[in-house]
C-alpha cells in the first residue's frame, strides 16, 4: 500500500510539474490534454498494479472477502517436490512417513488445537505431492507450519530448498489434484498408470485410517478428495477421447498392424502374428497384441525357445493373455506362414542372432506369392534390416519405425484436443466439491443448534414435571418422541437449505455465516462434517 501511494504522489507531482512547462494549467489549457495526461497515469498505475498482484499469494479462493471465511470450512493445501525415484528417501513409505511425522509436528507445536488436521503424500510424475488440510481461517499460519516442518529435519530432505516445485491452496490444490487423476498435467495427455496411482493412493489413506481406528465415517477432507479426484479421472476418461490411441512404440506398431491390415492382406484383420526379438521391446509387444486383439495367435522367434519361453512368462505376469503366446526359434521362422511379422532387434542381441533373423526373415519373405501376404512393421532400435528391401519382394507391405513415429504423433495431438473438452468436464467436477467442501462448514453450527433446541426441549420439560408426573411411562416415551420430533421439524427446513444443490460457494457461505450470526452459535466440538458429496460426483 505504501509503494502504491508513493508511487500516484510521484505520477501526480510529474503531471504537475509537466502540465506547468507545458502551460496545461495556464489560462486557455485544453480540457484534452489534461484528459490525455490523467489517462496515461491510469493506464501506468493498472499495469504496476496488475505486475504487483502476479507476485502476490491468492489468498482468498473464489473472490471470497475476509469477512466471510470460516473457521469450520476446511482448506486443502499442496506442496510439491521434486522426487528421486531411485532414492530410498524419496520412496513412498518415506513421503508417507513425513505425512505423520507432520501431523505429530503440527500437534506438538501448535497452541490449542492442530494447525494441520490432515496430511497425505502423493507420489506422482517423479514428485511428491503433500496434501494437507487445514482451516481456512488460519491458512497462513498452516502454510507457516509446514515450511517450518521442512526446515526443521523432520522431514529430512524436505528441507533442500531446490526440491520446492509449487505451492497450491483452496480451489486450485482441487483443480490441480483432479487435473493429475485426469492425466492433464502429465507428458502424455489420458497416461492411465497416474490415475492408478491416486487411487492407490485413496486406498493407502483409508486403510490407514481404519489401522488407526479412525474409521470412514467422518468425511476427512483428503480422503473425499482424492475419491472425488479418482472418480473426475474415470468420468473424463469414459467421456472422452482422451485416453484413447497408442502413445508408446509398441502400442503404436500393434495400432500400426490393425490399421494397414486390409490393404496389406486384404481382410480387415490379422489371423496370425510373429514377434522376432529377445528383449524388452518384443516383450512388450506381446503384451499390446494379446490386449488389443485376444483372438489373434501369437508367436514369438528367439535364438532359442527357452529364450522365448522366459520372455512369455514375463509377459504373463503382466497381462495374463500373453501366456498363450507360442515360442519358437528364429530358424523356424519361415515355416510359421503368419500373417505379420513385428520386428524388435534391439541393440544387446549378439551380432550372430541379428544375422540369423536377417537370413530367417529374407527366407521367409521369399516364399510369398500373390495367395500370401505378409504385413511387417520394423519396431528394431539398431539398422539390422531396412524396410526398403521389402521392395524387392512385391507380396510384402513393409513399414519402419518412422511409420510407428507418425502414428505416435498422430494420436499425441489428438489427445491435446481431447484435453481442452476434459478440463471443460472437470470444471464441473471441481465446482461440485468445492461447494460440498464449503456446505461440511455448516454442519457443526447446525449440531450446536440441534443441540441448543434438545435443551430448550428437555429444560420445558423439566418445568412441566408435576404436571406430568401422573403420566405412565409408555405416556411419557410418547410425549418425548413427539416433542423431540416438533424439534427436528423445525429444524428440518434449515438443514434442507443447506444441502441444495444449486448454491454456489458464496450462497453456501452467506447460509452458515446466517445461521451462526442468527442464533448467535458456536461450532458444536463433537460433530464432524457428514454430508455426503453430491450425487453426481
Amino acid at each position: 500500500v505504501d509503494e502504491l501511494l508513493c508511487a500516484l504522489v510521484s505520477s501526480i507531482h510529474g503531471l504537475r510539474e509537466e502540465s506547468a512547462l507545458a502551460g496545461c494549467f495556464h489560462e486557455g489549457a485544453t480540457k484534452s490534454e489534461l484528459r490525455k495526461h490523467v489517462g496515461r497515469i491510469d493506464q501506468d498505475v493498472q499495469q504496476w498494479v496488475g505486475r504487483l498482484s502476479k507476485d502476490l499469494p491468492r489468498d482468498l479462493d473464489d473472490g471470497c472477502d475476509a469477512e466471510l471465511l470460516l473457521n469450520t470450512i476446511q482448506e486443502v493445501h499442496i506442496f510439491a517436490f521434486r522426487r528421486d525415484v531411485e532414492d530410498p528417501s524419496w520412496s513412498e513409505d518415506s513421503c508417507s512417513r513425513y505425512a505423520q511425522a507432520l501431523l505429530r509436528y503440527s500437534a506438538e507445536t501448535s497452541q490449542g488445537e492442530p494447525l494441520i488436521t490432515e496430511a497425505v503424500c502423493l507420489c506422482v510424475h517423479g514428485r511428491a505431492e503433500f496434501y494437507i488440510a487445514a482451516s481456512e481461517t488460519r491458512r497462513l499460519a498452516a502454510i507457516e507450519c509446514f515450511d517450518k516442518f521442512a526446515r526443521s529435519g523432520c522431514g529430512a530432505t524436505l528441507e533442500v530448498e531446490d526440491r520446492r516445485l509449487f505451492t497450491k491452496s483452496g480451489r486450485e490444490a482441487t483443480r490441480h489434484l483432479f487435473e493429475v487423476s485426469a492425466g492433464l498435467q502429465s507428458q502424455v495427455p489420458g497416461e492411465v498408470q497416474v490415475l492408478f496411482q491416486v487411487k492407490a493412493c485413496y486406498d493407502r489413506t483409508v486403510a490407514d485410517r481404519v489401522a488407526a481406528a479412525e474409521g470412514t465415517g467422518d468425511a476427512k477432507t483428503i480422503v473425499k478428495m482424492l475419491n472425488a479426484a479418482v472418480r473426475a479421472g474415470k468420468l473424463v476418461r469414459s467421456q472422452t477421447r482422451i485416453s484413447k490411441g497408442a502413445v508408446s512404440a509398441s502400442a503404436a506398431a500393434v495400432e500400426l498392424m490393425g490399421a494397414r491390415a486390409i490393404g496389406a492382406l486384404g481382410r480387415p484383420s490379422v489371423s496370425s502374428a510373429c514377434v522376432v526379438g529377445e528383449g524388452q521391446a518384443a516383450r512388450l509387444l506381446l503384451i499390446h497384441l494379446a490386449k488389443q486383439h485376444p483372438d489373434l495367435r501369437i508367436h514369438l522367434a528367439c535364438s532359442t525357445a527357452e529364450a522365448a519361453e522366459g520372455i512369455i512368462l514375463e509377459a504373463k505376469k503382466a497381462f495374463a493373455g500373453a501366456g498363450s503366446a507360442v515360442a519358437v526359434r528364429i530358424a523356424e521362422l519361415p515355416e510359421l506362414r503368419c500373417d505379420a511379422l513385428l520386428l524388435a532387434l534391439e541393440m544387446q542381441m549378439s551380432a550372430a542372432v541379428r544375422s540369423e533373423s536377417v537370413a530367417a526373415l529374407d527366407q521367409t519373405l521369399r516364399q510369398l506369392d500373390s495367395s500370401r501376404r505378409m504385413l511387417l512393421i520394423d519396431t528394431s532400435d539398431i539398422p539390422v534390416w531396412s524396410v526398403e528391401r521389402a521392395s524387392d519382394w512385391p507380396f510384402v507391405c513393409a513399414h519402419g519405425s518412422s511409420d510407428v513415429q507418425s502414428v505416435l504423433a498422430k494420436n499425441i495431438v489428438a489427445r491435446e484436443n481431447e484435453a481442452w473438452f476434459a478440463r471443460d468436464l472437470l470444471s464441473q467436477q471441481i465446482d461440485d466439491f468445492q461447494v460440498w467442501l464449503c456446505a461440511q462448514g455448516g454442519f457443526p453450527y447446525l449440531a450446536a443448534l440441534q443441540a441448543r433446541g434438545e435443551a430448550i426441549r428437555q429444560n420445558e420439560t423439566d418445568k412441566m414435571a408435576l404436571k406430568l408426573k401422573g403420566l405412565k411411562e409408555q405416556d411419557r416415551e410418547a410425549l418425548d418422541v413427539m416433542t423431540k420430533a416438533i424439534v427436528t421439524r423445525l429444524l428440518s427446513p434449515v438443514m434442507d437449505s443447506m444441502r441444495g444443490p444449486e448454491d454456489t460457494t458464496h450462497d453456501k457461505r452467506d447460509k452458515i455465516a446466517g445461521l451462526r450470526d442468527i442464533f448467535v452459535l458456536k461450532p458444536h466440538p463433537n460433530r464432524k462434517p457428514q454430508l455426503p458429496p453430491p450425487a453426481n460426483q
